[in-house]
């Protein structure tokens, strides 16, 4: 039984409003979860590349992927180009899914 001084969730969010914590959450958790795509795609596909060229080169080509995409994600994170355009967020989600995908083919190979 709700009494007076009970709300519901969704007036809680709605009196707290959309802030910096909330972009702040949404930023980390699509850092999270685009690793966990690359990991789905990356064990599809280098499950078949890995049956085509054998494991141990698909082992060695997934670790050197997985090295430079982990590479290129810590040191190009907020880069600028020629035209002030900022790709820092959108360039660390691309690296983070390189990883992923290299990590999916890990368990494959």
């Amino acid at each position: 039984m709700l009494t007076g001084n009970t709300i519901t969730i969704e007036e809680a969010i709605e009196k707290m409003g959309f802030g910096p914590f909330q972009i702040l959450i949404t930023v980390f958790s699509g850092l999270l979860w685009v690793v966990f795509v690359g990991f789905l795609l990356g064990g599809l596909i280098w499950g078949v590349i890995s049956d085509i060229i054998g494991r141990k080169s698909t082992l060695l080509i997934v670790n050197i992927w997985i090295l430079v995409f982990g590479v290129l994600s810590a040191i190009k994170v907020a880069a600028d180009d020629p035209s002030g355009k900022t790709f820092g967020y959108p360039w660390l989600l691309s690296c983070r899914f390189g990883v992923g995908f290299g990590a999916g083919g890990t368990a494959q190979a």
